[in-house]
């Protein structure tokens, strides 16, 4: 299993891509492409920010309402919290650390291909010094 699978199964486990098509005001887009700008989001990953970030502020708020006020189930609920941020960090540590190596595998691999493009530009050019010098049609298009 290759480093991308591991990294798919990890962290992506039963993870599927979905597209979602809604209207909104103009107000509320002035105010999602102003908070996109501020945190110098793409509108793409803003939009994927304030949905995040709405979906957990409505989970905590369905959780807060489940505590009963009592010291126990907030330091219970506290203790979960930190251990979901533990968690939450920790993966982000790793996901992050992996897709640096991407992306320093990518680039090696960009600076491969264009010299293996190199290599294929100066060898048709031989090649077709080569069939000028012998006199051969080039029929095959190289």
């Amino acid at each position: 299993m290759s480093t991308l699978d591991h990294f798919q199964r990890d962290f992506f486990p039963n993870t599927e891509r979905h597209t979602l098509t809604f209207e909104i005001t103009s107000d509320e887009w002035q105010t999602i492409q102003k908070i996109a700008s501020e945190n110098k989001w793409d509108i793409d990953d803003g939009l994927r920010h304030l949905l995040a970030f709405g979906v957990a502020y409505a989970q905590d708020q369905i959780q807060l309402k489940k505590l009963e006020l009592s010291d126990i189930k907030i330091e219970e609920e506290l203790h979960r919290l930190r251990n979901e941020r533990m968690t939450v960090e920790s993966r982000y540590a790793v996901m992050k650390f992996r897709t640096f190596n991407f992306m320093q595998a990518a680039k090696i691999l960009k600076m491969k291909l264009n010299a293996c493009q190199s290599n294929v530009e100066s060898l048709r050019k031989a090649n077709e010094h080569l069939r000028k010098r012998l006199g051969i049609a080039d029929n095959e298009g190289h």
